[in-house]
């Protein structure tokens, strides 16, 4: 792949968050109602998927080369969360608000919070990007990694989101290893997409991203970046139309 494809290519400015009038009092209230609504999702297995309580995350040093390591951002200064392999909905840099979501196709919540997200952003085309990077937590998911790439190689023909919605909606199947059924059942060019599968390409934009998200302090999964302020847990559709609500246009 490109090596182009790894430079981050649009900031998301911390600064505009405080242009907010309401946005930190709503991250305080969020954080409470978040275990409520996340309450029946859990069970001895899945708590370990919690952002909360995750303390272990899976190693990207064998699948980056070095090569690479130097396109890596700085969150010290302010680096971006966005490059340009990053399947997204939505203008980043139009949008009032940005969201960067690092997911695993595993992960309960991440399938708990996908659809509140997903029609929040259709809902508001103009207003809100939403932005995908894989984070899968291969210590925990085992199949994380390989839907990753395969749903890495469904962008790469323009169908990351309806891939995205299937490994989601068949979570209980991954297992199985149903990728390149998918493919099929979606019509995307089966050859390209299995060749896609093995080779390295679609692998380091995986181990890539989620190397940022350990740069950014990601531990756990559903983990957002709303305006560049980061966000754990289950996020529900209410709550997301508040933030937006609370955006002062610049």
């Amino acid at each position: 792949m490109p090596q182009q494809n790894f430079q981050t290519v649009v900031n998301v400015p911390r600064a505009r968050t405080a242009k907010y009038g309401i946005f930190a009092v709503l991250f305080f209230i969020l954080i409470g109602g978040l275990y409520l609504f996340a309450a029946p999702f859990f069970s001895s297995r899945e708590t370990t998927d919690n952002p909360q309580a995750l303390t272990e995350s899976f190693s990207h040093d064998t699948l980056l080369p070095a090569s690479l390591t130097k396109n890596l951002p700085n969150p010290e200064n302010g680096s971006a969360l966005i490059a340009v392999a990053n399947p997204r909905m939505g203008d980043p840099a139009a949008a009032r608000l940005v969201i960067v979501e690092f997911g695993d196709f595993e992960c309960p919540f991440c399938k708990a919070a996908f659809p509140d997200i997903r029609e929040f952003a259709i809902a508001h085309p103009n207003e809100v990007a939403y932005v995908y990077r894989h984070f899968p937590l291969d210590s925990i998911h085992p199949q994380a990694v390989q839907a990753a790439i395969a749903a890495q190689c469904a962008a790469e023909q323009d169908k990351f989101w309806p891939y995205h919605d299937r490994l989601f909606q068949n979570q209980d199947t991954l297992a199985q290893e149903p990728y390149t059924q998918f493919a099929r059942q979606l019509g995307l060019n089966v050859a390209a997409f299995t060749a896609c599968m093995a080779s390295d390409a679609a692998a380091q934009v995986v181990a890539y991203d989620g190397s940022v998200g350990m740069l950014y302090g990601v531990a756990g999964t559903p983990t957002f970046f709303v305006n560049g302020e980061k966000l754990e847990g289950v996020v529900p559709r209410a709550v997301w139309e508040s933030i937006l609500a609370s955006v002062v246009q610049p």
